[in-house]
């Protein structure tokens, strides 16, 4: 699977999706569910993979797609 990457170098986007790291320099760890209307239904502005019940919550949207 494939998907295009960007460089945010002003940070408009980690500051405009709420996810810039505490130092101000990029962002922290994050996970966006958004489906094919461009709408988000999923959001974890502080995500952390050794929180299983975080990753579920992930799949569990994924499923109501």
């Amino acid at each position: 699977m494939s998907f295009p990457h960007l460089s945010d170098t002003e940070l408009a986007a980690i500051k405009a999706y709420d996810v810039v790291n505490d130092r101000g320099t990029g962002c922290r760890r994050a996970v966006f569910v958004v489906d094919g209307q461009g709408q988000l239904r999923h959001v974890n502005r502080a995500y952390n993979v050794n929180e299983p019940d975080q990753y579920q919550a992930i799949l569990d949207s994924l499923a109501q797609l």
